[in-house]
């Protein structure tokens, strides 16, 4: 049985690459122009739109903390930020194992939706909390 993890297809392996190679990009990008210097990067939409911080508000300056090896400080940007870095840092190993070995990180289609939800249940919970106007809540708002 092959699971979603596991490709001959050069297609696949071709389109792993390019996700590999954009996440490489952005990754050089965060980790060298400051997001609160630079005017270029996304601004939250979400933020824009409500003034509430969303689930991954503060992540572009986490990332450029841990870049910068501040790792406190990427923490205070997003209290779930090692959960998100775990999560793309996995997607990035997938992707690079799947361009230049042709077999990915091996998931089961099932354990992918198990994982995704309980990320999204959590998204949602933290989320929710982080916005809420009375300590020790306010600590998790990032601006």
């Amino acid at each position: 049985m092959q699971t979603i993890s596991e490709t001959t297809d050069p297609a696949k392996r071709i389109l792993a690459f390019g996700g590999f190679l954009f996440m490489s990009f952005l990754g050089i990008l965060v980790a060298y122009f400051d997001p609160q210097k630079v005017s270029f990067f996304p601004r939250c939409l979400f933020h824009e739109l409500t003034g509430f911080a969303c689930t991954g508000c503060g992540l572009t300056r986490g990332f450029h903390a841990l870049f910068r090896g501040d790792f406190s400080a990427a923490l205070h940007y997003n209290a779930l930020f090692p959960l998100y870095g775990i999560l793309l840092g996995s997607l990035y190993l997938h992707l690079f194992l799947l361009t230049f070995r042709g077999k990915g990180i091996p998931l089961s289609p099932e354990k992918c939706f198990r994982l995704l939800t309980a990320f999204l249940i959590i998204g949602i919970i933290f989320g929710v909390l982080r916005n809420l106007p009375f300590y020790p809540f306010t600590l998790l708002y990032p601006f």
